[in-house]
């Protein structure tokens, strides 16, 4: 009696009802589209009970500890993870050829005034988030203009004649003074993968982009799923006016 008596005050329920398990994945709800985060990941109400929205998200990682990346030279594969924490970038971050740099789903990239992460001709980045769960690059002060430079933006990459190229995608990027330069556009090379991204609140162009040859064909980014916001102008010319 005794030991079904403590049962009742510790659930605050009668004997009949179970104590409810650690997490609230499959625990009932009522609010459609709430979501709630639980430890790393994102928990959303499908209106019967909480669902797992993304393994990881950028609002639910928010108050870790960040991760600094130092002006760092990547010369072989490497994965920032979402659960890492943010990623702290102070400097250039080159991505050397023949490796990879592969951000994942819901991961925040923070970047000091002047910092980018810049690929050579062969280097790679795949940065692919999910619609639940996006990419952020933003700038470390929360101004616009809070990283990149003038013929840079935060997140730089190439076309490539040889190879598979980058990948960019349900990526967002903010508060540079470009949002992304896309480089060596031309007929004859492949150009990333550009799609489903938010360009939103950079000083000048969204995209900023250069060409190898006069007229190189540039292309349709809105086409792709790409939405601009608030830039001082979408998608430059080759020659980045």
């Amino acid at each position: 009696m005794r030991r079904l008596l403590l049962a009742v005050v510790l659930c605050g329920s009668s004997w009949l009802v179970a104590c409810p398990p650690g997490s609230l994945v499959g625990q009932p709800c009522e609010e459609v589209g709430f979501e709630v985060c639980e430890g790393d990941q994102l928990l959303r109400c499908d209106g019967r009970f909480y669902v797992v929205l993304a393994p990881c998200a950028g609002k639910c990682i928010e108050g870790k500890a960040e991760v600094a990346h130092s002006g760092d030279s990547i010369s072989a594969d490497e994965t920032w993870s979402c659960t890492d924490g943010p990623h702290l970038i102070e400097g250039t971050v080159t991505v050397a050829d023949d490796a990879t740099l592969s951000i994942e789903a819901g991961a925040v990239l923070r970047l000091q005034p002047a910092s980018r992460i810049a690929t050579t001709r062969a280097g790679r980045v795949e940065s692919i988030g999910t619609a639940e769960a996006p990419i952020l690059f933003t700038s470390k002060n929360g101004l616009s203009g809070g990283f990149g430079a003038g013929a840079e933006g935060g997140l730089n990459v190439f076309a490539v004649e040889t190879g598979e190229p980058s990948v960019v995608e349900h990526t967002i990027i903010e508060r540079g003074i470009h949002g992304m330069g896309i480089f060596g556009l031309s007929s004859n090379a492949d150009p990333p993968v550009v799609r489903n991204n938010t360009l939103r609140d950079n000083e000048n162009f969204g995209i900023l982009v250069t060409c190898d040859e006069d007229a190189a064909p540039i292309p349709d980014f809105e086409a792709d799923g790409n939405q601009f916001f608030s830039n001082g102008g979408e998608v430059s010319s080759c020659d980045g006016t």
